[in-house]
């Protein structure tokens, strides 16, 4: 980590957020290296994050696995808010730099008062609470289901004629796997009779157990935080 100089074009940034900054103690713009972890979870938080630029990863960590990835977060995020809400003073995610970034780091003991007091910043970050909650449960449905069953909701959701014209790459995008992991499902659906091919897309051959499949699984993602400057990735 490396303290840059903060200017007040990067203090503007927090207003986005909801944030008055009259109040607001020794904000810092610092640069973190990708591969970097800003917070840890059950590590102590004394400091909230405010990403400027770069790309950022949440997940739950799991004892000898991956662990389980709640979100991408492309030039804005904050890591981790839900200190600002429990009394423990810990993070309870794990935010890991994707690619080099930079952020307004705010030191929490002094400023978490302040931010609780902000009815801005606090109707934004009840907002992003609730999407990150959906992100949260979309994640979980991917490891608890086989991955044919979020395909079958996705489709069901874009879906807006009798048949579904896959967009492979956007595909992909929107369900965070690779575009061969979704053209090797929809080879597994077609030859168990699922779906079968027709002149322009896939067509439901099997409306049952397409149904059976189908739990509504897929949300589409929303921004975590309504900005134009940026969005996240697994809000998407």
């Amino acid at each position: 980590m490396k303290e840059l100089e903060t200017l007040q074009a990067h203090l503007d940034i927090l207003k986005e957020y909801g944030i008055e900054l009259n109040d607001i103690v020794n904000p810092q713009r610092q640069s973190w290296n990708a591969g970097d972890i800003l917070c840890d979870d059950g590590e102590v938080a004394d400091a909230l994050y405010f990403l400027i630029s770069g790309t950022v990863r949440t997940l739950i960590p799991i004892e000898k696995k991956p662990g389980l990835v709640l979100g991408r977060y492309a030039n804005r995020g904050v890591f981790d808010e839900t200190v600002l809400f429990r009394e423990d003073g810990r993070a309870h995610i794990r935010a890991i730099c994707e690619t080099d970034v930079e952020v307004i780091s705010l030191p929490l003991p002094v400023n978490k008062p302040v931010l609780l007091r902000q009815n801005s910043f606090l109707m934004k970050e009840a907002e992003s609470l609730s999407l990150f909650m959906d992100q949260a449960m979309n994640s979980f449905y991917f490891q608890k289901y086989p991955f044919e069953y979020m395909l079958c909701s996705y489709i069901a959701v874009k879906r807006t004629d009798a048949e579904w014209v896959a967009d492979i790459e956007e595909t992909a995008r929107d369900l965070e796997v690779t575009p061969r992991f979704v053209e090797r499902c929809l080879e597994l659906l077609v030859n168990i009779g699922v779906l079968k091919k027709g002149e322009k897309g896939y067509i439901i051959e099997d409306v049952l157990r397409f149904e059976s499949y189908n739990k509504g699984l897929y949300k589409p993602r929303r921004k975590r935080i309504k900005l134009d400057a940026g969005k996240s990735k697994t809000a998407g």
